[in-house]
């Protein structure tokens, strides 16, 4: 027994299968650009200070260039919090030796819907510090410059803060 094929509806079903074939492979390279391809969180630092046993700390911080009360507010918190868990925040006047002076000289964050929607298409999130260690006599002990970037679709800015605070902190215990 012999079955015509009709030549037709044979080249219709091919061109189907070919464009749904087309059709998944851009939505999966599509779902990947979504995502972006890019690194976590990178920190470059430079001459870092290690601290010595018994040094007590006064955090200054300059963040006027974020110009986002809430993203100053998790910085400030994360910075405190990291210092105190090393015992190095000063509680009270004259109880510092020693002078940490943190400010921000960029700051750019992507609105979370953005990154989201357009990933690695939108640019990276990313917050740079100038970090200067300072003894009581105000002599500059380490300056230093510190450099956070996520350009993933993944993450929360509050994360990338956080871990900028935790980089300048660990800089000062000479975590590499």
């Amino acid at each position: 027994m012999f079955h015509y094929v009709d030549s037709i509806s044979f080249k219709r079903t091919l061109i189907m299968n070919t464009l749904r074939s087309l059709f998944t492979a851009a939505l999966l390279v599509g779902c990947v650009l979504i995502t972006g391809c890019g690194t976590s969180a990178q920190v470059e630092a430079r001459t870092p200070e290690h601290m010595a046993g018994g040094e007590r700390i006064q955090l200054q911080l300059n963040a006027s260039a974020m110009g986002d009360a809430e993203a100053v507010s998790i910085l400030r918190e994360r910075l405190r919090a990291d210092l105190s868990s090393n015992g190095w925040l000063a509680r009270g006047n004259g109880a510092a030796n020693r002078t940490l002076e943190v400010r921000v000289t960029h700051y750019r964050m992507r609105p979370e819907s953005t990154r989201i929607l357009t990933g690695i298409f939108s640019g990276k999130d990313s917050i740079v510090s100038s970090v200067i260690l300072k003894d009581a006599a105000g002599r500059v002990l380490m300056h230093s410059t510190v450099e956070s970037h996520n350009s993933l679709a993944v993450g929360t800015s509050q994360g990338l803060l956080e871990d900028h605070a935790d980089k300048i902190v660990g800089m000062l215990r000479g975590d590499d």
